[in-house]
């Protein structure tokens, strides 16, 4: 594409392979755009659903045969309304259709129709948002346009000079959001919206100006190494509810009659389309009487309700290991989401995702050993199998490096109470060991063939219970494998039984486990915690 010509005509081919540039560039850079995501609140991933839009767009564009400029231009709207996602997708959306919409009347791109259409995209994003607030991608986005409207008014008409040069303003505009709003600055970061809008344009820079494409060209802001404590402090007090999206297809639809029956019940609502077709995005705590209100406009369909305060949940857990790193962290090996938050509670400052059929290699527990800002550590394996890619880290690194052969998760958890930060390295590893002879461990899993274990003769889909890693009972029913296990691995009198439950159990039935057990052993604390790894039933506690 050569636009350092003043003007240049739109067709499909000039088109996609536009798309495909922006759509690369995205790619590249979508997970650090994830990673910025902190307001209006955790609302999806913003990078993958901006990616999802365009490339929804390309789809579109791709499967048609017009070439006529007006009717691909109602395409890509097309594309981009229907593709949108989330609350970043969807501003995304308004703000193609807006370009779309003006350069429709002018199919020959030039500085004065370019200008024109910058202006209104930017327009028809603020429209679609029911309170915009500055400091969001909406900012970006005007930056750039009143940076293109600036140098054309200055007497610029050639379409390289004004992209460049709009791509450089809107960078400078981005580095401005945190100063527009608190939230961003109290994170550490930029706003993702707009880091995501400039890599789409910066995808379309590459390819007029033909650079490579592993060269940076504008800076990627990452989320910092430490995030300022307050921000998680406010965060936590928020209430985000449902990020909830659908289509209203009828007849006569108005954006604004939409946006005003659906403000009692919510905020953030975005709505965009034409008389037949609304795309709708809001954040309320009562998605289904959102839905209904809808209803009353027309069909309502595709439609996706997702909890944010789930979602805020999982940032503020993938955050807060960057918070403050202890002088000696702890990298702890885990698999499933309660447990990760479990060990992340109890002060494990790394999480490698890994266990029972999936070991992390020696170079993963490397790149987690040399992001460390301390020079010595302790490694809590938590299975067997990971234990020597662990020790064969351990003499690669240059650190003082420790690691706690933690055999399995109930190990785990009682090493990981013994550690505390007043002891050095050795004492800390020597009470995390002698806290590991505390606990009796056991794991309930479904065999999956036919097979002799330790005397035992199992069949393909018998429950197997383990103590310590050694086959005790087998049985047809999760319920009496329990109660058998239990009374192989209570010697004494224990204190504390753990139920981690997970694998495909549903919690109805882990709490008949719960309760039976309870009723077994009334004198006993029983406690039933949600550990989500993947196969095993259970994994239980005895202390």
């Amino acid at each position: 594409m050569k636009i350092y010509q003043s003007n240049i005509t739109l067709h499909r081919e000039t088109l996609l392979i536009t798309l495909e540039h922006a759509i690369r560039n995205m790619e590249r850079n979508y997970e650090d755009i994830n990673l910025l995501n902190v307001f209006p609140v955790p609302d999806g991933d913003t990078g993958i659903n901006m990616l999802l839009t365009l490339k929804s767009i390309e789809k579109e564009v791709d499967s048609s045969p017009i070439d006529d400029s007006k009717s691909l231009l109602e395409i890509v709207n097309r594309g981009a309304l229907l593709g949108a996602r989330g609350n970043s997708g969807v501003i995304l959306s308004q703000f193609i259709r807006g370009f779309c919409s003006s350069l429709s009347k002018n199919l020959e791109i030039n500085a004065s129709s370019l200008n024109e259409a910058f202006k209104q995209a930017t327009i028809s994003s603020y429209q679609a948002v029911s309170n915009p607030v500055e400091g969001t991608m909406l900012t970006v986005m005007k930056g750039v346009s009143d940076s293109i409207n600036k140098s054309f008014d200055s007497g610029e008409i050639n379409l390289f000079t004004l992209f460049q040069n709009s791509i450089l303003d809107g960078v400078k505009t981005l580095e401005s959001t945190p100063d527009l709003l608190p939230i961003l600055k109290k994170a550490g970061v930029v706003d993702a919206g707009g880091q995501g809008f400039l890599v789409i344009l910066d995808g379309i820079w590459r390819l007029i100006s033909k650079i490579d494409p592993n060269q940076q060209t504008i800076p990627i802001y990452r989320v910092a190494g430490k995030i300022d404590n307050s921000f998680f402090e406010q965060s936590k007090l928020l209430e985000f509810g449902f990020c909830t999206q659908f289509l209203i297809s009828g007849e006569n639809l108005n954006d604004n009659e939409i946006k005003v029956a659906l403000d009692e019940i919510s905020n953030s609502i975005v709505v965009i389309g034409d008389h037949t077709l609304q795309r709708v995005h809001a954040h309320s705590e009562k998605p289904d009487t959102l839905v209904k209100i809808a209803k009353l406009f027309g069909i309502v369909s595709e439609i996706n309700i997702q909890n944010m305060d789930d979602q805020h949940e999982e940032f503020l857990d993938s955050h807060e290991v960057q918070i403050i790193e202890k002088d000696i962290p702890v990298i702890s090996v885990v698999n499933g989401k309660g447990l990760e938050k479990i060990f992340k509670e109890l002060g494990s400052d790394y999480i490698i995702n890994g266990g029972q059929t999936h070991n992390p290699s020696v170079q993963e527990f490397l790149d987690v050993i040399n992001s460390m800002h301390s020079n010595s550590g302790i490694i809590l394996t938590n299975n067997s199998n990971v234990i020597p890619a662990a020790i064969q880290a351990k003499t690669l690194s240059e650190k003082d490096i420790q690691v706690v052969p933690t055999k399995n998760i109930p190990e785990g958890i009682a090493a990981i109470i013994g550690y505390s930060t007043e002891n050095e390295l050795i004492d800390n590893c020597f009470n995390m060991s002698k806290s590991i002879e505390q606990v009796t461990s056991g794991e309930i899993v479904t065999a999956i063939r036919d097979a002799e274990i330790d005397n035992f003769q199992v069949n393909a889909g018998e429950y197997m219970g383990f103590i310590n890693g050694k086959l005790q009972t087998t049985n047809t029913t999760l319920n009496e494998t329990m109660i058998k296990l239990l009374e192989q691995a209570i010697s004494t009198n224990p204190e504390l039984i753990t139920l981690y439950w997970g694998g495909e159990l549903s919690e109805k039935i882990s709490n008949k486990i719960f309760n039976s057990i309870s009723s077994a052993y009334p004198n006993v604390e029983i406690e039933l915690v949600y550990g989500g790894q993947d196969y095993y039933h259970f994994l239980i506690s005895v202390e």
